[in-house]
């Protein structure tokens, strides 16, 4: 049965309080409380600039801002953070104020002071804490941690520190998975993408973490674009936080052409033509799983939101038990291979951005990524993907378009 938070939790951010939560009867209230024309004023979530005085209310659960921050149920990194509680299963609210220290972005969540009994009330903390493992949040299902790394060498941060990398592992429902992403990851930045540093080692050389990793499988190592070089925090938010959807509705009600008209008007033409450069990749190599929690904007000035690096890019067309058909709309087009030139160029009519330089986006992202797989398909790694996207190559309509333009 799960234990009820009571009480009231202020939100930091940059260490600076921006708002508070109150929890009850299972449900939580959040009250912005920034001035948004404060001199130090820094931008937590797009929501609340948008509406800096509305009182976030949820009967059950957290509101969607805080939500998304969190491993999603059922996933190996919620499981494992259930077993330090000794319990099957931990809710939202204890788990944000579990993890509130390292979640992210660069807020925090800190309980107020206000009397022990009835706040967080759970004999499991102990356990947690005795455990001398500086504990992060990370979004998603699949089973990933923070770490720290030296190297080859990766360890997890103790108390009081902070991981720069997430390492990311396969799920016996998706084998080769690591593999999978490293490859269109290795691709998408040999073709010009904005990607952040990526890795892949064995699984051995990972902390022991999850008890279902395969003996001789591989780690995926990717660098957190959230923390500096130093460890300091750079804040993020993905797109279901910045328009306040709920995680379990990250897959519904969006079209990737009204999902540019936001990337247009808050980061800008070269957000946005970035943005486009994505939306090839992921047509071309078969990623039809990209949804709102799959976008992320970052702020590195603390108020100006820029599109965060790629991420999650993973050829989902691979693999037979998913579907085929793009979680959202490109142009009215439903299948990655329909995704042509005229719906790229809908995208940017929607967007208001010049039909003409968007074409030209386009067309030069095939061409990169059409050159850019001739050195990324030497990799030594799952030929068997590499002939699905040989074949992909040869029949999407923008890479046979761009074969076509150099002939």
């Amino acid at each position: 049965m799960l234990k009820a938070v009571h009480g009231s939790a202020r939100v930091l951010l940059h260490r600076r309080e921006v708002g508070e939560l109150t929890f009850a009867a299972g449900g939580c209230t959040f009250r912005y409380t920034d001035d948004l024309l404060d001199p130090e004023h820094q931008v937590l979530g797009q929501e609340f600039e948008e509406a800096p005085r509305k009182l976030y209310r949820e009967s059950v659960g957290l509101p969607a801002w805080f939500a998304n921050l969190l491993p999603e149920p059922g996933s190996g990194l919620r499981r494992f953070y259930a077993a330090l509680f000794d319990e099957r299963q931990v809710d939202d609210a204890r788990l944000l104020l579990t993890l509130g220290d390292d979640l992210p972005g660069a807020a925090t969540v800190v309980p107020s002071d206000v009397p022990a009994e009835g706040f967080l009330v759970q004999p499991a903390i102990a356990r947690v804490e005795q455990t001398g493992v500086h504990l992060s949040a990370l979004a998603g299902a699949q089973p990933k941690m923070s770490v720290q790394r030296d190297g080859k060498r990766l360890t997890l941060p103790g108390r009081g520190e902070a991981g720069g990398w997430i390492v990311k592992f396969s799920s016996g429902s998706f084998p080769s998975l690591t593999e999978n992403e490293y490859l269109m990851m290795r691709w998408a930045a040999e073709a010009g993408l904005d990607v952040p540093e990526i890795d892949l080692l064995p699984a051995e050389s990972v902390p022991h973490v999850f008890d279902e990793l395969q003996p001789g499988s591989l780690a995926y190592v990717v660098k957190r674009f959230d923390r500096g070089a130093e460890g300091q925090r750079v804040h993020i938010e993905d797109l279901a936080q910045a328009t306040g959807i709920i995680p379990a509705l990250r897959f519904h009600g969006a079209t990737y052409d009204n999902i540019g008209v936001l990337v247009r008007a808050l980061t800008g033409d070269s957000g946005f033509a970035e943005y486009l450069r994505r939306l090839v990749a992921m047509v071309v190599m078969g990623n039809t799983d990209a949804h709102l929690k799959n976008w992320s904007l970052r702020y590195p000035d603390g108020r100006t939101p820029t599109l965060a690096p790629a991420y999650d890019l993973v050829c989902t067309t691979f693999y037979r038990t998913l579907s085929r058909q793009l979680v959202f709309p490109i142009g009215g087009r439903h299948r990655p291979d329909a995704a042509d030139l005229d719906a790229f160029e809908q995208v940017a009519e929607a967007a208001g951005y010049p039909d003409g330089e968007a074409s030209a986006v386009v067309l030069e992202t095939a061409e990169r990524l059409r050159d850019a797989w001739r050195e990324v398909r030497r990799e030594p790694l799952l030929p068997e993907l590499i002939a699905h996207i040989d074949e992909r190559l040869e029949r999407h309509p923008l890479t046979r378009l761009g074969r076509h333009r150099a002939g």
